[in-house]
C-alpha cells in the first residue's frame, strides 16, 4: 500500500479520490458525490487533529457566512463507529457547531485508517492556507504508525526533505508555542527559527514577536545577537 501511493502525486489524490480513479475504494453512504444536511452537533471533531487549535478569525469569517448563507462548500466527513467525524472542514463545524446549524456534509468510507490519513494529508497539501501543525501532527502519524521516513513523505508529498524536517521539528516545542502557530499567529518561519533556538526565552520572545510585529530576519538577528 505505502509504496503504491507514494508513486502517487498527492496534489492529485483528492481528484483522484473525487473521481474514484480507484487509488483507493471509498464508497460514499447513500448515493453517490451526495450531500446531506445534518445537524452539526451530531458531527465529531478529527479523532487525529482534535488537539491541534484552529484560526479564530478563519471561524469567525465562516461564522459570518453562515449568517448570511454563503457556506456552499459541504465538509468530507468519516463514518466512524456509526459516528460522523469530520475529515476535512473542521473551521466550518466549529462555525455551525457555534451556531447550532445544519451542514451540507459527504459521507466517506475507507478500507483502513490509513487511507483518512493520506485523505486529509492531500487535502492539506493541496490547500492555499495551511495549518501547518495539522500537516506535522498528521507526518508525525505517518512515521509512528505506518512506519514512513521523512524520505517516505518527502516523496509522497513531493515536499523537499529539508522541509518535511522542518515541519515534524514543530512538534518538540512547547504547546502553548505550537497552539500560537495553529492560531496564525505565528508564521512558519517564525516558528522554524524558534525551533532551532530552544535555549532562548521562548514565551517573552513569542510575546515580542507579536507585540512588535518582527519579521523573520529581525527574529534571526535578536536570537543570534543575544549574549
Amino acid at each position: 500500500m505505502k509504496s503504491k501511493i507514494i508513486k502517487n502525486n498527492l496534489g492529485n489524490i483528492l481528484e483522484q479520490f473525487k473521481t474514484k480513479n480507484v487509488v483507493f475504494d471509498i464508497i460514499d453512504s447513500g448515493e453517490s458525490g451526495s450531500i446531506k444536511y445534518v445537524d452539526s452537533a451530531k458531527i465529531m471533531d478529527s479523532r487525529r487533529l482534535k488537539k491541534v487549535k484552529m484560526d479564530e478569525r478563519m471561524i469567525a469569517k465562516y461564522l459570518d457566512d453562515f449568517k448570511n448563507n454563503l457556506v456552499k462548500q459541504p465538509i468530507y466527513c468519516l463514518i466512524h463507529d456509526d459516528n460522523l467525524e469530520v475529515l476535512i472542514g473542521r473551521k466550518r463545524l466549529a462555525a455551525a457547531q457555534r451556531l447550532k446549524a445544519k451542514i451540507g456534509v459527504i459521507t466517506l468510507r475507507f478500507k483502513s485508517d490509513y487511507e483518512a490519513v493520506l485523505f486529509q494529508i492531500a487535502d492539506i497539501i493541496d490547500r492555499k492556507t495551511q495549518n501547518v501543525m495539522e500537516v506535522a501532527t498528521l507526518f508525525d502519524i505517518l512515521k509512528k504508525e505506518y512506519q514512513y521516513t521523512q524520505r517516505d513523505i518527502s516523496l509522497l508529498t513531493a515536499l523537499s526533505r529539508s522541509q518535511v524536517a522542518n515541519i515534524l521539528r514543530l512538534l518538540s516545542l512547547p504547546q502553548a508555542i505550537q497552539d500560537e502557530i495553529s492560531e496564525n499567529n505565528l508564521s512558519f518561519g517564525h516558528a522554524k527559527v524558534l525551533v532551532n533556538h530552544d535555549e532562548v526565552d521562548l514565551k517573552s520572545l513569542v510575546a515580542r514577536i507579536k507585540s512588535d510585529k518582527i519579521s523573520v530576519h529581525d527574529l534571526e538577528r535578536i536570537i543570534y545577537e543575544k549574549p
